[in-house]
């Protein structure tokens, strides 16, 4: 309490802490992005009134907390933010201890006084600045390229956040495994940014993050897709050569099946024509098994009769 006397101010000393009720501690992030809710000024509603929540000494655990009770995503950053008002810190709150594993700031351990200095507490989460975009110019959104030792090489990153037109963000490409930098870029927009990297293009995974300097602090994103780049000295047969060799294997294929299918059906044809004169062959094969089988053949049914020397063959003699 402060109380102002014979041209004098004076304060009195902090008061005893006291534990916030579970149902009076819901949070929000302030912040000047309309449309934001990952970034900002923590605050928390106690007693009907939105109070600001000092620094303390688990930033990073309550940071977290906080992201995940907002459905924000991960936590990128957790520092402070000088007050700018003397009322901001009249209505503060503090101090505010978490392991980091909470569902909801409200199972934190939160005290309601004063905070004893201007620096209330600043969080950015994730969703508040997604990671870029990574493309290979001339291969679009790939997860590998093949470089030639000779060749250079193209890398674009964007960052698609609508209301950080205008804001100033850095660009890095970097080794995705090392994290050793190969450039940077300052940008007004979220326009694509674009490095070129000369022959020989260093082999390796490659990937892009983006940084904010819109806070009192610096909020960097989690890393975009990456794409692995090998280099080698042959040259990749070009497209419309592979094009073409696929063409004339179809090709090719197509008029062997028409090959194939048009003996097929011939062959057909020719089972099922019928000859003009055509013996028929068991009639073939009775003949010459009688020629060769005398014993097949019918006998005679005639009767031979013996004639004697001086007789008549009409009226034969009869001795008695």
């Amino acid at each position: 309490m402060e109380v102002f006397y014979s041209y004098h101010t004076y304060t009195t000393t902090l008061s005893l802490p006291v534990v916030a009720i579970a149902e009076e501690a819901p949070v929000r992030l302030v912040s000047r992005f309309q449309g934001s809710h990952c970034a900002g000024r923590l605050e928390m509603l106690v007693q009907s009134d939105w109070a600001p929540v000092c620094r303390g000494t688990s930033d990073t655990a309550v940071g977290r907390v906080v992201c995940r009770e907002l459905g924000c995503g991960i936590l990128l950053s957790a520092g402070y933010a000088r007050a700018s008002t003397t009322q901001q810190v009249r209505n503060s709150v503090g101090k505010v201890e978490c392991s980091g594993e909470e569902a909801k700031l409200q199972e934190c351990s939160i005290a309601l006084q004063r905070c004893p200095t201007r620096e209330l507490k600043e969080i950015v989460c994730s969703d508040f600045l997604p990671p870029p975009k990574l493309s290979v110019s001339g291969y679009g959104d790939v997860s590998d390229v093949y470089v030639h030792v000779e060749s250079p090489l193209e890398i674009s990153c964007t960052v698609n956040e609508e209301r950080l037109r205008g804001e100033q963000i850095v660009i890095d490409l970097v080794n995705a495994k090392t994290r050793n930098s190969y450039g940077s870029k300052f940008l007004s927009s979220v326009e694509p940014t674009t490095f070129k990297l000369s022959a020989p293009v260093t082999p390796g995974q490659y990937a892009c993050y983006a940084t904010f300097h819109g806070f009192q602090q610096t909020a960097k994103s989690t890393l975009s897709n990456t794409v692995d780049i090998t280099t080698g000295t042959w040259y990749p047969p070009s497209a419309g050569l592979i094009v073409g060799a696929l063409s004339a294997i179809l090709l090719g294929a197509g008029i062997l099946v028409y090959i194939c299918i048009g003996r097929v059906s011939k062959g057909e044809s020719q089972d099922n024509a019928t000859p003009q004169e055509e013996q028929p062959e068991d009639s073939i094969t009775s003949s010459q098994a009688g020629m060769d089988n005398p014993a097949t053949i019918p006998e005679l049914n005639t009767e031979i009769s013996a004639t004697p020397p001086g007789g008549s063959a009409e009226n034969p003699t009869t001795t008695r």
